[in-house]
């Protein structure tokens, strides 16, 4: 994206505050089910018209309509096609006519990001006992999370701190094992809200975004 349209983001969600805010905010609540019902429920509505386990390889628009090619031997035509998939995802597809050479240089220099979701579940919610929210940002270079959110279901079962390990911190700690990470991400949580409960949760999850 450039850095006009990250600008203009950011002014539609009413500021970096509001985003990052649990109150009034962007991370104030969550979808009933997972946010993933939205493409499901769209999924059910459109019927047979969704394909799934379908990659497009092919896109030639050198006729009077689009035509596109799967890997499992499907053809479509249409008028338009919109490619939604990330720049690094045009590599696999062949494009007639070529795309632009500023274009093919842009998507061999855009990586995606960079990003492990971790999961520390503990027994009970002990940094609300002390007055906490579990929004925590850490700007220390040496700390592995960055930004953590308070995971606990709304009846207050299930205590948790959800945290993301961004960008270079995440390519580097990659290189540790599971077990490594969560005994990282439990020090740092110790240090800042001031207990070492932080120290000894009851379960531990990620997922490791770059792996896609």
């Amino acid at each position: 994206v450039s850095a006009l349209w990250f600008l203009w983001y950011v002014k539609q969600c009413g500021g970096t505050m509001r985003i990052f805010s649990t109150t009034n905010g962007g991370q104030e609540r969550k979808f009933v089910g997972g946010s993933g019902q939205i493409s499901e429920c769209m999924a059910r509505e459109l019927g047979d018209r969704v394909k799934l386990q379908s990659p497009a390889y092919r896109i030639d628009q050198s006729g009077d309509m689009v035509v596109v090619g799967t890997v499992d031997k499907q053809t479509y035509t249409a008028k338009y096609v919109i490619v939604a998939t990330p720049p690094g995802l045009n590599l696999k597809m062949h494009f007639n006519p070529e795309l632009p050479p500023l274009r093919n240089q842009l998507i061999h220099r855009v990586p995606m990001g960079s990003v492990i979701k971790c999961m520390v579940y503990y027994k009970e919610n002990f940094w609300r006992k002390k007055g906490y929210c579990g929004s925590m940002v850490i700007e220390e270079e040496g700390a592995p999370i960055s930004l953590t959110l308070d995971d606990t279901k709304p009846d207050g079962a299930v205590p948790a701190i959800m945290g993301f390990i961004l960008a270079r911190k995440c390519r580097k700690l990659s290189e540790l094992t599971k077990e490594e990470r969560l005994k990282r991400i439990c020090e740092i949580y110790s240090r800042v809200l001031g207990t070492e409960e932080a120290l000894h949760p009851v379960h531990y999850e990620e997922k490791n975004w770059c792996e896609e």
